[in-house]
C-alpha cells in the first residue's frame, strides 16, 4: 500500500492491465456485488464494498497529516490493521484486501509544496516520490470517477510490505480526493476487477450507508470505534490487551510513570502522561486509559488470598479517592479475567471530570498484579461508551496472546519485520513518520564495511568522524575555527550555509542540498546514566518544539533512526518558514568517541527535499566515529 504519515506517500500498485480502470471509470460496481456502503463520519466519503467487510475511520489523525477525512476499508480486522500500521508507522507487511478513501487537507499541502492541491499534482508527488523510493511507476492515465475527473496510476513494492494497489486522485467541490484499493502478491491478480470496482463506486459528499453506525458489523465509528481491534503487549510478554486499531500506544515502563499509556489520539496520550502522579486525578484529553504493573509481595496487603487482594486493594484505593474528592460510582466489585485469575473493578468520577474505570487485576503465576486505567475526560462522554471500555479489560490475558504487537519503550525502535519475498528490509519511510515510541521499517542503511553506490567518504581533518554523500560535492572542514564540516553539492550551495548554520533559525535563502555537521562533547550535555538515544530523542524534540514555534512546519515527527552500524540516531524533519529550506536536523550519539554529532541535511525547497529524502537517509545512517 502507502505510507500516508506526514505529507510524504509511498504507494505501492497491483499489477493490473491499465485498461481495467478507464473501461470501467464511468460505471459503479452493481449493488448485487457490492451491496454494502461505507462512509467516514463527516460525510464527505463513501465507497461499496462487499458484505462482510469492514471499516474503519481515523479522520485528522495527526500521523497522516496530509489528508483530514480518512477512511479505510478491508475484508478483515487485520486487513485494515496491517494498513493503518504501515501508514502510520512503516513496519509491517499488509494482507488481505482493502484500502481507503482521504480527502486532502489543504493547508498541510500547500505549506509542504508551495500550491494548491489538484488531483495531477498530488498524483505526480506520490509518483515522483515513489520512483525515488525505487519502486515502479506506471504512467498516469486520465480518468472519471461519478463525474469527477482525475488520474490514476499503478505502482508496485510487493518486494517489501507484499502489496500492490491502485490509486487514484480526483477533483472534487470537497477537494482533493484519493482512492486506493490493494492485494498482495497471492490474492491481487484474481481480485483485481473487484478492487476496480470498490474504487469506482467512490462518491462524495458520501452516499447514505446501508448499515446503521451503531450495527456492530458496520465499522464506521471514530477514533473510539471498539468493533476493529489489534492486541498489544508489553516487550516481556507478561500481559496482552485489545485497543480500538485507531488508538495510539506508548511504552512508558522505564520511565517515572512505569506504564504502558494508549488513547484515541496523542493528545490522549501525553495528558495521561502528566496525570500519572495521581492517576486519574487531573484533566485528560480524550478517551484512553493506561496499564501499570505492580510487585504483589511489595503491597503488603495482610490478606494476600488472590479474590480478596485484588477487592481489598482496590477498596483501599477508592478510599483514597474519596478522600481528594472524587466520587464512587460503582463500588469495588470482583470479577474474573483471562481464566483464572482474579480482578476487581471500580468505577469512579474525580474532581476533575475524568470519569472511568480504574481495575486490579492478579497474575499469580508471576507474583504480578496490574492496575488498569480507562477513562475519558468526563461523566457524559464516559457514559456513552462505558460498557465498550469495560470489554476492553475482558480482553486482558496473562501470558500475552502469541500474535500480539509487542510495544517498545518510548524512544526505542522495534524489530522489524522482513522482507515477504528476500528477507531484506524494504525501503520504507516509516521511521521518519514517528510520534512517541511508534517507529516503523526504513530504507537499507549503508553497511558497516561498504560505501553506498554513487557515494563517497567524506571526513573532518582529524578524522573523528565521517558521512557518505553522493560523489562530487565540495566539502568545507572548518574544525579548527568554529567546530563545523559543511559538504554540498556545489560552491554556490555550500555558500549559502556558511553564514547561518542551523536549519530552524536560518532566515537568508540556501542554494542545493548539502549537510552540515557540528561536533560535540557528549558528556557536556547527557545527564550521567542517561540513555544515550533517549538523550538524542530528547533533543531533537526540543528542535522540533522550537521549529514549531519560529512558524516551521513539522512533517517527520521526531523520531528514532533505525542504523545498522549500532549507531544511537535521533531526528526530525520540516520546512522553515522563514526562507523554504526543507530538511533534518538529527544527533547521532558515538558513547565510545563521547561525540554527538549535531546533522543537519537540507534542500532548498520542500520539492527538492522530495527527492533527496532517501539520499539524506543514507548520509545520516553512513556516519562513523572515528572516520571509516
Amino acid at each position: 500500500m502507502m505510507i500516508l504519515k506526514r505529507f510524504f506517500v509511498t504507494l505501492s500498485l497491483f499489477a493490473i492491465t491499465l485498461m481495467l480502470l478507464p473501461s470501467t471509470s464511468n460505471v459503479l460496481a452493481q449493488d448485487s456485488e457490492l451491496p454494502k456502503v461505507i462512509a467516514s463520519e463527516d460525510g464527505l466519503v463513501s465507497l461499496r464494498v462487499p458484505d462482510g467487510w469492514l471499516a474503519l475511520d481515523s479522520s485528522n489523525d495527526p500521523q497522516i497529516a496530509l489528508f483530514t477525512t480518512q477512511l479505510w476499508f478491508g475484508d478483515s480486522e487485520d486487513a485494515i490493521n496491517t494498513r493503518l500500521e504501515y501508514n502510520r508507522n512503516g513496519s509491517g507487511t499488509v494482507v488481505g484486501l482493502g484500502g481507503g478513501a482521504f480527502l486532502t487537507n489543504e493547508d498541510v499541502y500547500q505549506q509542504a509544496f508551495g500550491e494548491a492541491p489538484t488531483a495531477q499534482g498530488l498524483i505526480e508527488v506520490l509518483s515522483e516520490f515513489n520512483r525515488n523510493a525505487g519502486f515502479t511507476v506506471d504512467e498516469l492515465t486520465e480518468v472519471t470517477v461519478n463525474g469527477h475527473n482525475g488520474f490514476f496510476t499503478i505502482i508496485d513494492s510487493t518486494s517489501f510490505n507484499d502489496e500492490r494497489s491502485l490509486v487514484v486522485t480526483l477533483d472534487t467541490p470537497n477537494g482533493v480526493a484519493l482512492v486506493l484499493a490493494s492485494g498482495t502478491s497471492s490474492n491481487v491478480a484474481e481480485n483485481a476487477e473487484l478492487l476496480v470496482d470498490i474504487a469506482n463506486t467512490f462518491q462524495t459528499p458520501a452516499e447514505q450507508t446501508t448499515t446503521p453506525a451503531s450495527d456492530p458489523t458496520a465499522g464506521t465509528g471514530g477514533p473510539t470505534d471498539y468493533t476493529i481491534t489489534r492486541t498489544i503487549s508489553d516487550p516481556e510478554g507478561r500481559v496482552s490487551i485489545q485497543l480500538p486499531s485507531a488508538w495510539f500506544v506508548e511504552n512508558h515502563l522505564d520511565e517515572p510513570s512505569e506504564a504502558i499509556i494508549f488513547g484515541e489520539s496523542p493528545e490522549a496520550i501525553s495528558s495521561r502522561v502528566e496525570d500519572f502522579e495521581e492517576p486519574g486525578g487531573g484533566e485528560v484529553i480524550g478517551v484512553g486509559g493506561s496499564i501499570a504493573f505492580i510487585d504483589m509481595g511489595e503491597l503488603g496487603i495482610a490478606n494476600p488470598t488472590p479474590e480478596n487482594y485484588a477487592v481489598d486493594l482496590l477498596a483501599d484505593i477508592a478510599e483514597s479517592y474519596v478522600q481528594n474528592g472524587a466520587e464512587i460510582l460503582v463500588e469495588s466489585t470482583p470479577f474474573e479475567v483471562y481464566g483464572n485469575n482474579a480482578g476487581a473493578l471500580l468505577g469512579v468520577q474525580w474532581p476533575s471530570g475524568q470519569t472511568g474505570w480504574a481495575s486490579f487485576l492478579t497474575i499469580d503465576q508471576a507474583n504480578l498484579a496490574i492496575f488498569v486505567l480507562l477513562s475519558a475526560p468526563s461523566f457524559e462522554e464516559f457514559n456513552t461508551q462505558y460498557v465498550e471500555l469495560a470489554s476492553l479489560i475482558d480482553t486482558i490475558r496473562a501470558p500475552a496472546e502469541a500474535d500480539a504487537i509487542t510495544i517498545p519503550p518510548v524512544g526505542q525502535v522495534p524489530e522489524q519485520p522482513t522482507d515477504a519475498n528476500n528477507g531484506t528490509q524494504g525501503p520504507g519511510l516509516g521511521d521518519i513518520f514517528n510520534s512517541g515510541s511508534n517507529t516503523g521499517a526504513a530504507p537499507p542503511s549503508t553497511n558497516t564495511s561498504t560505501i553506498a553506490e554513487g557515494y563517497a567518504v567524506y571526513r573532518a581533518n582529524d578524522n573523528s568522524f565521517s558521512i557518505q554523500l553522493p560523489e562530487g560535492w565540495v566539502i568545507a572542514d572548518t574544525i579548527a575555527s568554529n567546530q563545523t564540516l559543511i559538504i554540498a553539492e556545489s560552491d554556490a550551495a555550500l555558500s549559502s550555509r556558511q553564514d547561518e548554520l542551523d536549519i530552524i533559525g536560518r532566515t537568508t535563502p540556501v542554494q542545493g542540498s548539502g549537510v552540515t555537521i557540528i561536533p560535540y562533547v557528549l558528556s557536556d550535555f547527557a545527564t550521567p546514566g542517561q540513555v544515550p538515544a533517549q538523550f538524542a530523542l530528547n533533543a531533537v524534540t526540543n528542535l522540533s518544539d522550537t521549529w514549531t514555534e519560529e512558524g516551521g512546519l513539522v512533517v517527520f515527527p521526531p523520531a528514532e533512526l533505525l542504523n545498522e552500524n549500532g549507531v544511537q540516531i535521533a531526528w526530525v524533519g520540516g520546512i522553515n518558514n522563514a526562507n523554504g529550506e526543507a530538511g533534518f536536523a538529527a544527533f547521532a550519539i558515538f558513547e565510545d568517541a563521547n561525540l554527538a554529532l549535531y546533522i543537519n541535511a537540507t534542500s532548498e525547497s520542500s520539492a527538492a527535499f522530495t527527492e533527496d529524502v532517501f539520499m539524506f537517509e543514507t548520509a545520516i545512517k553512513s556516519v562513523k566515529a572515528p572516520a571509516e
